[in-house]
């Protein structure tokens, strides 16, 4: 979906909303999965209330027992809730909460084994699911990281036992306490299930999104390494030749042969203006770029990061736009492409970017949108995601280098962030080589 048109522009009077289409992928996955831990021990608590409050004829005691009820829940959610930032190392174990959590578990399984036992036999069924859930939460919230099998097993067991033990405890008859041990078995198996598979899925996704931040990064230094290599060769190799010729020019000068002193330094300054011209070539092939040749190379490159890039041109086949255009305003736009999408890479979390030529009579228009913007003070980047001012100093580097290749040719520069979509717009006069 192109940057600007999805849910966070049509929900643009909702800050709920708008915030929710800021976040991430990722983002957006962690935070169900801690809200489903919520409604889960929600769920399983709120199930108990007519079980529990059934015999109850005391207002201030029915009060009083919801309230327990309520608590368990969000005890078992919140409990759950950090033992996920616990398996991702962003805090210590919640010994404290998943220890309340089982003082709860362990009165609210009471609560509903004594209000079950004066129940038919056959209408006890919701009852003790409701209980086997209760004690089943914090055995959950403990397998959210991963442990060994032998461990997990064991939890399993111990659920098991506590509920058997209290529904015997409770005077119940044999079968019901067979059921009750199968229902907390099953129960417990499937949300240690659900409890591994969360932290387990989040962590994946996580080192995923590490991974694709890395390529990222490795792009724009394997482009840097080029140049540097580039440079290295035609340096090293110059360099070496003035210092022969310039040492044999000085043990001619020093035997009195100026004559063939002097064809040395001729050569001597023969070869550095040859290794100014290799340097501008090499600064040149590195500054000025083809823009259909940067626009593919553009797409390639978000492409392999894990950004979706959409490329709209209004040449019919796709490099029309460009190879009208004169060669300075290509160039000019080309680097244009090339710096806004380092700056994709390197300073916002965009999941989309949509590059838009447009070429009228007068004028061609270049637009880079991309979603991501990051929040300031968040401490991974600037604050204008990928319009980031970092590094544009002397030399034509970001975006007030961008804007003096611009203003050279007559040309601007404008960029704006708005809900989380940063969009940086070029526009040079079309113009012929003089």
């Amino acid at each position: 979906m192109p940057p600007g048109h999805g849910p966070g522009r049509a929900a643009g009077s909702w800050p709920g909303l708008r915030r929710w289409a800021e976040r991430s992928g990722i983002d957006r996955f962690e935070l169900l999965t801690h809200c489903s831990f919520y409604v889960t021990g929600l769920g399983f608590s709120g199930g108990a209330v007519p079980t529990v409050t059934g015999g109850i004829a005391a207002p201030a005691a029915v009060a009083a027992v919801v309230l327990l009820l309520v608590a368990h829940g969000v005890l078992g959610g919140l409990s759950a809730s950090r033992a996920l930032h616990w398996a991702m190392g962003r805090r210590a174990r919640p010994t404290a909460v998943m220890t309340a959590t089982v003082v709860t578990a362990a009165a609210v399984l009471v609560l509903v084994l004594h209000g079950e036992s004066g129940v038919p036999v056959e209408s006890r069924a919701a009852g003790f699911v409701v209980a086997v859930g209760s004690v089943v939460i914090p055995v959950a919230a403990l397998t959210v990281r991963a442990l060994s099998p032998l461990r997990i097993a064991g939890l399993v067991a111990v659920a098991t036992l506590v509920v058997a033990a209290a529904s015997l405890a409770a005077g119940l008859p044999a079968v019901v306490v067979i059921v009750n041990a199968v229902s907390a078995w099953w129960i417990a198996s499937a949300m240690v299930l659900f409890g591994r598979i969360s932290g387990w899925m989040t962590g994946i996704m996580w080192e995923l999104l590490d991974a694709r931040d890395t390529r990222a990064r490795l792009a724009v230094a394997e482009e840097r390494l080029r140049f540097a290599r580039d440079l290295h060769d035609v340096m090293g190799r110059n360099l070496s030749v003035l210092a022969l010729q310039s040492e044999l020019a000085a043990r001619l000068t020093r035997r009195g042969a100026t004559d063939a002193a002097a064809d040395q330094m001729e050569a001597v300054q023969r070869i550095a203006r040859d290794a100014q011209s290799e340097i501008r070539a090499v600064v040149r092939g590195y500054r000025e770029a083809d823009l259909a040749a940067e626009l593919s190379g553009a797409r390639s490159m978000l492409e392999s990061a894990g950004i979706d890039c959409a490329i709209d041109t209004a040449g019919a086949d796709g490099d029309g736009a460009a190879a009208s255009l004169a060669p300075s305003v290509q160039t000019a736009l080309g680097w244009v492409v090339r710096e806004a999408t380092t700056n994709v890479l390197r300073h916002a979390d965009a999941a989309g970017c949509e590059i838009r030529l447009r070429v009228a009579s007068e004028e061609a228009v270049l637009t880079v949108a991309n979603n991501g913007v990051r929040a300031p003070g968040d401490g991974t980047g600037p604050a204008s995601g990928a319009g980031a001012e970092a590094g544009a100093g002397a030399g034509g580097s970001g975006l007030a280098g961008l804007r003096e290749r611009l203003t050279a040719l007559g040309g601007t520069l404008t960029t704006r962030a708005q809900d989380a979509t940063f969009v940086l717009t070029a526009s040079v006069p079309r113009q012929e080589e003089r």
